[in-house]
C-alpha cells in the first residue's frame, strides 16, 4: 500500500463527506491507495450512515469514543498500512491531479493550499512564496507565521520516519495541534519536497470564525496566546530574530477584543482586564502599528477601538 488517506469525522454531512471521498477517488489506479474513515463517537444517526457509505466505496470505517481531533488522527495513524499518509479533513477537497509520490528519500511533501472562503467565493493561494530549495533551515521561518503550516494537510507524510520520531498529535492541545505536528517532523530534520502546486482547497466562512469569536471570546484569547507560545517555542531551538511574533499577537488580540466590544459591550468591558493583562505581558519592543493597538486596549479606548475594527470592514468591502 503506498498512500493511506486518513480523515476524522464528527457528526459531518454525509454530502461534505461524498465531495470530499470523491476528489480522492480521482486518483483512480495511477496509486495503490487506502481511505481511513476515524468516526470520533458521532451520533448513531450519522455513524449509521458513515458505515453504509464506507462499505459503499471500500472505505475503512473505523468508530472510537469521542476523543477530539488530535487523538482520532493518532488512531487513523496506528490503522495504516500505506507507506505515506496524507490527512484530510471531511468538509474539505483534495485536489488529485497534483498529486504525485514523492521523491526516494523523502520524509514530508509541501504543497501549496487553497483557502476558500464559500460565501463570498474569495479564494486565497497559501504558498511558500520565494523559497528557492526546502530544507529544515529555509523552511523554519515558515512555521513563525500563518500559511501553510498553520495545516498539517495539503502535506504528505513519510510513516517511517513518523514512527522513528514517535511523531504524533498532542490530545493536550485544542489550538494549534497542527502547527505542533508539523513542527515535530520539520525539528526532526526531515528530508523536504516543495512542490508549488494546491494539493488541498481549506472551505470556510468568514461568519463561522466571526461567530466562534462572538460566541467565545474569552476562548479565542486563550488560543492566541497559546499559539504564540508554540511558535515562541520553535523560535528558541531555531537562530531566527525579530520574527514579529509579539507584533501578530497584539493583532489577534486586538482583533479579538475589537469583535467582542461591537458584539457584547457589556462584557468586554466587564473583561477587559484580561486583555489589558495580556498585552502588557507582551507590550515591549513593539512596532508602531501594535503600539497603537496595545495603547488603545490598556487605555480602554472602547469607540476608537471598535471605530477601528468598522473602518478595517468598510475598506475590505471596496477593497
Amino acid at each position: 500500500m503506498e498512500v493511506s488517506f486518513i480523515i476524522p469525522i464528527f457528526n459531518n454531512s454525509l454530502n461534505d463527506l461524498r465531495r470530499l471521498v470523491n476528489s480522492v477517488r480521482k486518483l483512480k489506479n495511477s496509486i495503490s491507495y487506502e481511505i481511513l474513515l476515524i468516526d470520533d463517537g458521532s451520533k448513531d444517526n450519522f455513524s449509521v450512515e458513515y458505515k453504509k457509505f464506507s462499505s459503499q466505496y471500500e472505505i475503512k470505517y473505523f468508530k472510537k469514543n469521542n476523543s477530539g481531533v488530535s487523538d482520532t488522527r493518532n488512531y487513523g495513524l496506528k490503522k495504516s498500512t500505506g507507506k505515506y499518509i496524507v490527512f484530510l479533513d471531511a468538509d474539505d477537497q483534495f485536489k488529485a491531479e497534483n498529486f504525485m509520490l514523492p521523491q526516494d528519500n523523502t520524509d514530508l511533501v509541501v504543497y501549496n493550499i487553497e483557502r476558500e472562503d464559500v460565501e463570498s467565493g474569495k479564494k486565497t493561494i497559501l504558498r511558500l512564496n520565494n523559497l528557492k530549495k526546502a530544507t529544515e533551515t529555509t523552511v523554519l521561518p515558515y512555521l513563525l507565521k500563518d500559511g501553510v503550516f498553520n495545516f498539517v494537510t495539503g502535506k504528505i507524510y513519510l510513516k517511517k520516519f513518523l514512527s522513528k520520531y514517535q511523531i504524533e498529535f498532542d490530545p493536550k492541545i485544542a489550538v494549534g495541534e497542527d502547527l505542533d505536528f508539523v513542527s515535530q517532523v520539520i525539528l526532526n530534520k526531515s528530508k523536504i519536497q516543495y512542490i508549488d502546486k494546491v494539493l488541498y482547497t481549506y472551505l470556510f466562512k468568514t461568519s463561522t470564525g466571526e461567530e466562534r469569536i462572538r460566541r467565545h471570546p474569552l476562548q479565542n484569547l486563550n488560543d492566541a496566546i497559546n499559539v504564540y507560545k508554540l511558535r515562541k517555542t520553535i523560535l528558541s531551538k531555531v537562530n531566527i530574530t525579530n520574527a514579529g511574533l509579539k507584533e501578530a499577537l497584539i493583532d489577534d488580540i486586538f482583533e479579538i477584543y475589537s469583535r467582542y466590544l461591537v458584539n457584547d459591550k457589556n462584557s468586554a468591558k466587564k473583561n477587559s482586564y484580561l486583555f489589558i493583562k495580556a498585552v502588557k505581558l507582551h507590550n515591549n519592543n513593539l512596532n508602531k502599528k501594535a503600539q497603537l493597538k496595545a495603547s488603545l486596549i490598556i487605555n480602554k479606548r472602547y469607540l476608537l477601538i471598535t471605530t477601528y475594527l468598522k473602518l478595517r470592514q468598510m475598506y475590505k468591502k471596496v477593497k
